[in-house]
């Protein structure tokens, strides 16, 4: 009932890159080729942790916290992260669960090398997540969730190539939030109905700490749908579809100049996401092997899923930019055969 847990590990880590950019000019069409270097070097990467759980209340509560170390030789900073969860039982049928969690993200080494004036700190995200879950009968359950994530990351100065400073200052700040609620019920059933619906309420935001601007996170999808069902008619034949919906996600469409930088402002929506497939399986049993066929239809009603792909550019003197989209997935009828010995 009391389970302690620890662990390290110890990498050592080598990395090396570059890349090769042809310029021309209208006088020289000739490409002349323009070596820059994306960073080498070697590090030591440390990760630890110390885990305690405890079951008490005679199975009712489970409680479990810890925390962990990690530690890279490129950075002086050596990010501690604690976590924390609890599930209590408040009835046969009845869980309330809390969990708290701060998560440390060393950057890459080769975002570490090289003789860029600047280097990403370790990324800093705080999460909190409280959920209530409801069992209805022995195959269904519905669960309310809301969850809070506040996210921070620093870029600091360099004293030599390919090193950060043990204290680095901190002269770029990344923030942002992610906070909402989601609802989902669930059926369980080995011959009849099973599947779920979810739907996720979310508000994602995002800041700069040298412009005085809060605008919509590349993620910040408003509101999301999915859904998934499969029916079993007979022994040998299924049935099942799945549906999935998004409200878009915001692009930036224009820029404003803050000092000798282009801010994203006035974010767009791309349009909507809906997408329907259905499909159907067969199976043939046999002595030793069996054999199953399905026929499968994606995106049923043929949406027009469109996708971001890219910035293009944007008019200086407007500040419009000009965005690349590509439309997704179209309807797409398939079919396929497995084999099971």
């Amino acid at each position: 009932d009391n389970v302690l847990e620890a662990g390290w590990t110890g990498r050592g880590l080598r990395n090396s890159g570059s890349s090769t950019f042809f310029t021309s000019s209208e006088f020289d069409p000739t490409p002349v080729p323009v070596a820059v270097d994306n960073g080498s070097g070697t590090a030591f990467r440390q990760s630890g942790y110390l885990q305690q759980a405890y079951t008490v209340v005679k199975d009712r509560l489970r409680v479990m916290g810890g925390v962990r170390w990690d530690q890279i030789t490129q950075i002086g900073v050596t990010p501690f992260s604690p976590q924390a969860s609890m599930a209590l039982h408040l009835s046969k049928s009845t869980e309330f669960q809390f969990g708290f969690g701060r998560y440390a993200q060393i950057p890459a080494l080769s975002a570490l090398g090289g003789c860029f004036p600047f280097a990403p700190l370790p990324a800093r995200s705080d999460q909190y997540t409280a959920a209530l879950e409801q069992r209805i009968g022995d195959s269904a359950r519905i669960r309310v969730q809301a969850f809070d994530r506040q996210d921070d990351q620093e870029f600091g100065d360099r004293s030599l190539c390919g090193q950060v400073k043990p204290s680095p200052t901190p002269f770029l700040r990344v923030s942002g939030h992610s906070r909402g609620v989601q609802i989902m019920v669930q059926r369980r059933s080995a011959n009849r109905l099973s599947g779920w619906v979810g739907y996720t309420l979310d508000y994602a935001r995002t800041k700069l700490s040298y412009a005085a601007i809060s605008q919509p996170s590349p993620e910040d999808q408003r509101h999301s749908l999915n859904a998934f069902a499969t029916y079993r008619l007979t022994s040998s034949v299924n049935v099942g579809a799945k549906f999935m919906y998004g409200s878009g996600f915001p692009v930036a469409e224009s820029f404003q100049v803050i000092g000798n930088s282009f801010i994203p402002t006035d974010p767009v929506r791309l349009a909507s996401y809906m997408r329907l497939d259905a499909r159907i399986d067969k199976s043939l049993a046999y002595a030793r092997w069996k054999m199953t066929i399905h026929g499968e239809v994606l995106n049923v009603t043929n949406h027009n899923n469109l996708r971001f792909i890219m910035l293009e550019g944007f008019d200086p003197f407007t500040g419009r930019a000009m965005l690349r989209t590509e439309q997704g997935l179209r309807i797409t009828p398939t079919v396929g055969v497995s084999f099971e010995f």
